[in-house]
């Protein structure tokens, strides 16, 4: 294995090296300068391949390269952009964006410091960001394999997460060794990636939700999950409603067909919850309504109808046969002066309300565009208000498919056909702002923006792709198979962990092609192997003395090593499956 690349190297006359970020089995990740682009930060991926025959190194460059071809495919604004490959040196390099902030890791060591996990609007905020991103990346097919807090980061310009680290490294190994090489973090991936390697769209659900857990316990997989159950104990180290609870653990399902099958899924189910959390009871305050009436209280303890009442007695008392005009006189002036009383009363209990004006409605502004295409791709970078719905026609054909991408925030997007018609049952007020799908006819399609409830202005951009069907080519003609002939060998380190000193090794064998498995074991050990499948095995000592050959299942025992590296050469005529178990004892 060629050692580090030495800082202040410069690559290409282009990268110039400031320092070794971290380092693998299978690469290493450099903190880069671009000099081309004003010493502009960026990150250098190397690809270490296991063997450094031409042919080996051949075929890691195609690998790399297809690998890298679908990440080139992601233009989303909270995943670092991949901008090249290069070769230099015999090495593989993959240049990305880099991104300045902290790994929600770094974020909870510190909170663990003072006791202070996420709390449950923390955890939905960030479910409410990530998810969208997973909306677009399994839209294009591309899963990532290995979420966790460590390839989460917080983004200090933004504050908003980004989704960093998809394996190309580590996923061109695999296919190079034609192994079942898990991609993907233990206790984080779920059970049908850690056992055969397969991974879903909501195998990614999976990862997210345990890692949202550990940002709300604070505690680590193996404390919350239990092996005999096979179910996630962890609601009982956090304060969490019953909703996102729910949504959670359904998302943290043993089985994939157990889970939400998308991200939107999940999106929907959060809305609902935080929907049940937030409503309030209302409560009827005032009079029984049940009386049929409210009467309005006096501060002095008495009411209108009771002053009209006391007047009414107050001018009987004062009539007599004797003194009409006197009496008629005391009614007229205590009519009046119980009609001052109320009235003086009734305006105190209710006073004049004024309504407050109307606020005018804004017009919706309406304003309709062409995005021509070049080369099938166009996109577009404008700012949205509140009051504006703004209208993009885009010219396709029957069976072409279309990419609609929008970035921004509080957007809504709907796709459209002839007549208004959305273009199918997913494509109508879209607020994740992506949408692909298969064009039912030729003609003019619609692509409609606007804000969403609340938002008064928005910048966004908007990027849209046709791509035309594929016609299937006919099947070449099938040409005898040349003898093949042996590739050089294959080289792969086993490392025996310290605390078993046992490791198992599952591949497939490929006709005329040696791998060989380097094992280093102390002098006066017992270094047994276990074969299975149909392969041929040889085994050297550290000096290169072959010391058994064996094919078909077998074991190999050896006593009293010496010490140094043992090798186990591996061969097969035919394309098989086979397994190596080997332990070191004292």
């Amino acid at each position: 294995m060629q050692a580090p690349i030495l800082s202040g190297s410069i690559l290409r006359d282009r990268y110039k090296i400031k320092h070794l970020i971290g380092q693998g089995g299978m690469g290493r990740t450099y903190m880069a300068e671009d000099i081309e682009r004003f010493n502009e930060l960026c990150v250098l991926k190397e690809f270490i391949p296991f063997s450094p025959t031409p042919e080996s190194v051949k075929k890691a460059k195609e690998l790399f390269q297809r690998e890298a071809s679908i990440l080139y495919q992601i233009k989303h604004p909270q995943v670092p952009e991949f901008r090249a490959t290069f070769e230099a040196s015999d090495r593989l390099f993959l240049v990305q964006d880099y991104v300045e902030g902290q790994t929600y890791r770094d974020i909870l060591i510190e909170r663990n410091k003072h006791k202070n996990p996420f709390s449950e609007g923390e955890a939905t905020q960030l479910l409410l960001q990530v998810l969208p991103i997973l909306v677009y990346l399994h839209h294009r097919h591309i899963i990532h394999r290995d979420i966790s807090p460590e390839n989460l980061m917080l983004r200090i310009s933004d504050r908003l997460p980004v989704l960093i680290d998809f394996g190309v490294v580590k996923a061109t190994a695999t296919k190079l060794l034609h192994t079942d090489t898990v991609v993907g973090k233990f206790g984080y991936a779920p059970p049908e990636q850690m056992q055969s390697g397969r991974a879903y769209p909501n195998s990614d659900l999976y990862a997210l939700a345990a890692t949202v857990v550990v940002l709300l316990t604070g505690r680590e997989p193996q404390e919350l999950f239990d092996d005999v159950s096979l179910t996630w104990d962890w609601a009982s180290f956090a304060h969490v409603s019953t909703g996102l609870t729910q949504v959670l653990d359904k998302m943290l399902s043993f089985k994939p067909n157990d889970r939400y099958s998308n991200a939107q899924e999940v999106l929907a189910a959060l809305e609902f919850a935080q929907a049940s959390l937030s409503q309030v009871k209302t409560f009827a305050f005032g009079a029984n309504r049940s009386s049929g009436s409210m009467p309005s209280p006096n501060p002095n303890g008495a009411n209108t109808q009771n002053i009209s009442i006391s007047t009414s007695r107050l001018v009987k008392s004062k009539v007599n046969t004797g003194g009409i005009l006197l009496g008629v006189g005391l009614v007229v002036i205590s009519g009046v002066a119980s009609w001052a009383i109320a009235s003086l009363v009734l305006n105190s209990l209710n006073p004049t309300i004024v309504p407050p004006p109307i606020p005018t409605p804004l017009v919706p502004t309406n304003i309709n565009r062409g995005l021509e295409l070049q080369n099938n791709q166009g996109r577009v970078s404008d700012t949205i208000k509140a009051d504006q719905t703004i209208t993009y026609r885009v010219e396709g054909k029957k069976g072409q498919t279309l990419t609609a991408a929008l970035s921004g925030s509080g957007l809504v997007m709907t796709l459209n056909y002839v007549d208004q018609k959305p273009i199918d049952n997913f494509s109508s007020n879209l607020t994740v702002g992506y949408w692909r799908g298969k064009l039912p006819a030729t003609g003019a399609y619609f692509i409609t923006i606007k804000t969403a409830n609340g938002v008064t202005e928005s910048n966004y951009e908007l990027e849209v792709t046709l791509e035309d069907a594929v016609v299937p080519t006919p099947k070449p003609t099938p040409t005898p198979t040349p003898e093949l002939i042996p590739n050089p060998e294959i080289v792969v380190p086993i490392e025996l962990p310290p605390e078993s000193l046992s490791k198992t090794v599952e591949q497939v064998s490929i006709p005329q092609q040696p791998i060989r498995y380097d094992v280093s074991v102390l002098e006066g050990q017992t270094l047994e192997v276990a074969i299975e499948g149909n392969i041929s095995v040889k085994m050297t000592d550290p000096q290169g003395v072959e010391v058994v050959e064996k094919s078909g299942g077998d074991k190999i025992k050896i006593k009293n090593t010496l010490i140094g590296n043992y090798q186990i050469l591996v061969t097969s005529k035919t394309e098989s499956p086979f397994r190596l178990d080997v332990t070191a004892s004292n």
